[in-house]
């Protein structure tokens, strides 16, 4: 059981607040976890090789025949992207793959048609990565031209060549939200009160922000973000795309397992 943090609410974007309500933060009507930090899964590309502009970009991109060989991805990320580019083409129904949430049943079907989808374009695999240490070297070593990455991938390529860029799919991008709470039998809750206080910070935010490319999700932040991370912010979430996000949802018990079975599928194809 988590006790009820509210010392802090006051710090955070009114907007992932609410937002947290509905992905697990609230539990018996108490908000028990306090957003800090949130990113983004999307498109990484070479645009001078696939010179996609950003209205047109999908994740169906990562199976174009210009990309074959040269697609990077991590597989329990990619075999959901695919998935909303087939329920958006109308491939493959899925509720913009809230189905996989929905039963055990649906979450098979879904998946595996996704799954074979993917496998029947095999091909196209670059390079899997499996944490933000290998999936820039899928890029920088393997040759890859697209991948389905984390924001902080991408956005530090482009920090080191303008030819990389990270951008949103016109699905939507898939957008994840980190927590913090505290145990209610939790030792040394001064301590752990002060460290929460510590991390909504503003300018604790915005260091953050700049270090890990990771946005903060703390009322003011930016205005202690550097320049750069400022225009990579406002040049890849537009108020399009932040109007057009696919939220992680909370796991349900058959999820996982049901997911990892498919990921297997697809790596050892």
């Amino acid at each position: 059981m988590l006790v009820n943090v509210t010392l802090a609410q006051n710090a955070i974007t009114p907007s992932f607040l609410r937002d947290s309500a509905s992905l697990g933060g609230v539990h018996a009507g108490d908000q028990i976890l306090l957003p800090f930090n949130w990113g983004t899964e999307g498109v990484t590309l070479n645009r001078a090789s696939l010179a996609i502009d950003d209205a047109n970009l999908s994740y169906g991109d990562l199976w174009r025949n210009e990309a074959k060989g040269k697609a990077a991805f991590r597989q329990k990320f990619v075999i959901m992207g695919t998935g909303l580019y087939l329920d958006a083409i109308g491939a493959m129904p899925s509720n913009r793959m809230l189905d996989v949430y929905k039963s055990e049943k649906d979450a098979r079907r879904v998946w595996g048609e996704v799954a074979k989808w993917i496998i029947e374009r095999k091909d196209s695999y670059g390079a899997f990565w499996n944490n933000a240490t290998e999936a820039t070297p899928a890029f920088k070593e393997a040759g890859c031209i697209i991948g389905q990455t984390w924001d902080t991938t991408g956005l530090l390529l482009n920090r080191d060549t303008s030819d990389f860029v990270y951008r949103a799919p016109k699905e939507g991008i898939i957008t994840w939200l980190d927590s913090v709470g505290m145990l209610k039998q939790a030792e040394n809750t001064a301590q752990a009160i002060e460290f929460i206080n510590f991390i909504l910070k503003p300018e604790i935010g915005g260091m953050f922000a700049n270090n890990t490319g990771y946005n903060s999700a703390v009322a003011g932040a930016a205005e202690f973000a550097t320049p750069d991370f400022k225009q990579q912010f406002n040049d890849v979430y537009t108020a399009d795309v932040l109007g057009n996000m696919w939220w992680w949802q909370a796991d349900t018990p058959f999820f996982a397992p049901v997911r990892n079975e498919f990921v297997e599928i697809i790596t050892n194809a």
